[in-house]
């Protein structure tokens, strides 16, 4: 997706007392980079120590998106878990999946405005949760494939906002090269462009799909039916439906069926897959 639109900096912050605190140096950064450019960006720096607290403060963000067109980046200073599944707080931990819902419902409050800045060790991780078959998420998410110190981090994500503020490109301004990025960066867009060819290369080949026959069969018997269709007549039925199945997943994954000016923020057809 080529464009995000936002006018507000949301940080939250669950650090132990002996970590750098990043976020509070970054909104500092923030509120002088706006003062230069005068973009009319609010900043705001939120402490929080428990998961409780970071999903009440999400679901304040989507109130504010979906009453006061407030469409925030959300940051979350946080630790990431050893596992990669999980955001660690000062007094808790959240997996990805059990924030996923949350950011799907400010993403949709934002119109897929939704940037989600994950400063914690294996934030990008959290891009996991994503599903073709549901929502985007959000918009787009940053953060490192590894562990990361507090000083890289803050010097990263400084070169972030300073491209945000200057209208920069995001690629260039992060140097995200494979093999010197200190942050990843992954749009739905890439997501599902990727995912939807796993899918039809992967899934949906021949073989495949007999395996997925044989075993649909299969279950047919222990559910005790005794009339059961032939393998192509379930091959045809799980068979990808083309352009037709690739443009309903297209505007519901983008919520082009809700906001019709979505269209023209991607750059994806089913001609280029």
């Amino acid at each position: 997706m080529s464009t995000l639109n936002f006018n507000k900096v949301s940080i939250v912050e669950s650090l132990n007392d002996s970590d750098q605190k990043t976020g509070q140096q970054l909104a500092h950064d923030l509120e002088l980079l706006e003062i230069f450019h005068d973009k009319g960006i609010a900043v705001e720096c939120i402490q929080i120590s428990k998961p409780e607290e970071l999903l009440l403060h999400i679901q304040s963000l989507t109130n504010d998106a979906e009453c006061h067109g407030i469409y925030p980046v959300l940051q979350i200073e946080a630790h990431g878990s050893e596992d990669k599944k999980s955001l660690v707080l000062t007094d808790g931990s959240i997996r990805w999946d059990e924030l996923e819902p949350y950011f799907r419902e400010l993403n949709l409050a934002t119109k897929c405005n939704l940037l989600i800045v994950m400063a914690t060790c294996f934030g990008i991780h959290s891009s996991s949760i994503i599903s073709l078959l549901d929502r985007a998420p959000f918009w787009g998410v940053i953060g490192p494939e590894y562990k990361i110190s507090s000083p890289v981090i803050l010097s990263s994500l400084t070169k972030l906002y300073t491209a945000l503020y200057t209208e920069q490109n995001l690629l260039d301004a992060l140097k995200l090269s494979p093999d010197e990025a200190e942050l990843k960066f992954i749009t739905c867009e890439w997501f599902f462009v990727s995912a939807y060819k796993y899918y039809v290369n992967n899934l949906c080949n021949d073989q495949a799909l007999r395996l997925r026959a044989k075993s649909f069969k299969k279950q047919l018997r222990l559910q005790g039916a005794s009339k059961l269709p032939s393998d192509d007549e379930i091959i045809n039925a799980f068979k990808p439906n083309g352009k037709e199945e690739f443009q309903s997943w297209l505007h519901s994954f983008f919520m082009i069926d809700l906001f019709p000016e979505n269209i023209n923020k991607i750059s994806i057809n089913y001609e280029k897959i």
